[in-house]
This record gives C-alpha cells, structure tokens and sequence, in this order.
C-alpha cells in the first residue's frame, strides 16, 4: 500500500495507511476523514544516505514527511557572517537533523517560495512526498490549524505579548514542535544553538562549566527550567557570535517549540522585545561567583553527609546500650 502510486491505492489501501499514519507526530492530530484524503496525494520514495534533496536556493515545490530515517539540514557557509566562525567550518553548516514524523521543505507553503536551506539523507531513509498542489489541496488547512495553536500558545509567553497579530504568525508557522528525552544535551556550552527554544513540557538541568585560578574546571549546575521557559536566547540576544553560555540537559522528557537558528529574523525583535526575552532566560553569574556557589555547594554536601553519619553512629549506638539494658522476662511457672 505504501509503495503503490497514489492514484492505484484502493479503499483498502487507504484505511491500512491511515492507522499507520498515527506514529508520526505531524500527523496524529487529524482525523481520519483528513489522512484518509491525504495519502490520496502523497508519494513514497526511499533514498540511500547521503543524497542531497535540494539546495538553498531552489524553488520550494514539493514537502517531505519523514516516513524513517534522518535528514540533516545545511546551510552555505556565505550565509555565515561572522569572520571568526567562517574560519572554523567548512562550505556548509549543520543546522538542524530532522528525525522520523518531522517536516521537511515547508517553504511549499508560500507560492513561489524559495529553500533556504539543503536537506540531505544522513542514513537510509524512506520520504512520504507532497507536491504543492497536493499540499494545497490536503494538508494545508492541517498545517495551518496547527500554526494558529502555536501562535496562541506563543502569544502568552513575556517576550510576545505586545507582538501584532501578523508578526508573531511569521514565528508559530516556522516554530516547530520537537522532543527530548532525559539525558539528551539539547545546547551545549560554547557551541552554537541549533535554534531558540521555548518549553511547552518536562524539565531540564541549566548548567556551566567554569575555570578557577588554577585552571582547574567545575561544571555547577545553576538551576532547572520547565514549561513557559526559555534557553538558547542568544541566537536573539546576540546574532554575531552567539555562543551558547550554558549546557541544557533533559531531565524529564520534554516538549518544545524551536525556531530554527538561520530562520530567526532578527528585524521583527525591536529593543523592547529582546529585553523581555532576556528577561525570560536564565541569569547567568560572573564565573567567580558560580565557582563560590559550586564551593559553598560542595562543603554543604560533605557537612551534610558527616552529620549524617554522624547522626547514624550515635543512633546506633543508642540502640545496642538500649538493647543490653533490656533484661530477658522470666519465665512464670503454675
């Protein structure tokens, strides 16, 4: 059924693809009246790894639903306009990777609308293609509706409040949402976020690593963030090198909307906007005062644990003397 022309595919057919559709997470908010139209439309096409979908540049005819498998996304190294970071990368920067029920190409959107980015195959992967006229004709009220979810979503956040309704669209329809597992380094300290990201659910570890006199590192955990936070702020708050200052860990799985990095446009965030972002952020200490706290941190720890054992040991102790003083009863005879 998968592999059948869209055109050939019987009524059959379209009921077994409709069940299967709903393990993709950009399609299991429809109905099945609404996946049932579109697989009347969409095409499967399987690409070996390595294959180069389109480039920046090209028109934006045709959307990709990642059936399986992994696409990263690239832009040219002119797009980037900082000379010390040009000098460290090669012809192409990684900006994204786009995993199995994510959308890929949603440049479609627009008529006429041109890529700004490659997309590349980086394992074997199997691709549900939807050309514009299909798009229009199946999923674009789909996509649609779920722009307007996010942006009323957004629209309560700080940093959105005072945006006029036609400005804060252009963000929720290139806002995506995404998930992360616990464990999973989302942004990294020193590296360049791969997008800004505000939390819709769970939970994450903000922390840095700092250098002390001695030249010694200390990674202090600085606090959590959860839902209506904010972390990679500085692809906003500093467009010319932003280099994140923390690393951002899962703790428990979370859900996010991501702006891709090379899709922020930073002529819509006038001075007041950018003040209620960093508002929103995480305060970050001058290094001397993080390690302090990482001292302070670390001598209350090992106090605490001493008192403990401390605590464990006179208790112990009380029990055996209470236990020795404890005569046996004697035994009563009739």
């Amino acid at each position: 059924a998968l592999e059948t022309h869209p055109e050939d595919r019987t009524e059959e057919d379209l009921e077994l693809l409709v069940n299967h559709s709903r393990r993709l997470k950009c399609l299991h908010d429809l109905s099945d009246d609404e996946l049932h139209h579109m697989w009347a439309y969409l095409e499967y096409a399987k690409y070996p790894p390595n294959i180069r979908l389109f480039e920046a540049g090209d028109p934006g005819d045709t959307l990709y639903i990642i059936w399986t498998g992994c696409i990263t996304v690239r832009v040219p190294k002119a797009y980037v306009h900082d000379e010390r970071l040009k000098a460290s990368i090669g012809d192409e920067v990684l900006v994204n990777t786009m995993h199995e029920g994510d959308l890929v190409g949603e440049s479609v959107v627009k008529k006429g609308g041109v890529r700004t980015a490659a997309c590349v195959t980086s394992s074997a992967s199997e691709l549900l293609k939807l050309d514009r006229e299909g798009y229009m004709l199946s999923f674009e009220h789909c996509y649609r509706r779920n722009a307007r979810r996010q942006h009323k979503w957004l629209s309560k956040l700080p940093c959105f409040r005072t945006w006029a309704h036609p400005t804060l669209n252009k963000v929720s329809l290139i806002s995506r949402e995404q998930s992360y597992e616990p464990g999973h380094q989302i942004v990294r300290q020193g590296v360049l976020p791969d997008a800004l990201y505000f939390i819709k659910g769970g939970l994450a570890v903000v922390s840095r690593t700092a250098t002390d006199s001695d030249g010694n590192k200390h990674q202090i955990r600085l606090g959590k963030i959860s839902a209506g936070d904010v972390f990679g702020e500085c692809v906003v708050l500093d467009p010319k090198m932003p280099l994140s200052k923390v690393t951002v860990t899962c703790e428990y799985s979370m859900k996010v909307l991501r702006v891709d990095r090379m899709q922020v446009d930073h002529k819509i965030w006038n001075d007041e906007q950018r003040t209620a972002l960093a508002q929103m952020a995480v305060k970050i200490p001058p290094d001397s005062i993080i390690l302090q706290y990482g001292i302070d941190s670390v001598q209350w720890d090992k106090k605490k644990q001493e008192f403990d054992a401390e605590t464990l040991g006179r208790r112990a102790k009380a029990e055996a003397k209470l236990s020795k003083s404890k005569r046996p009863e004697q035994p009563v005879y009739f």
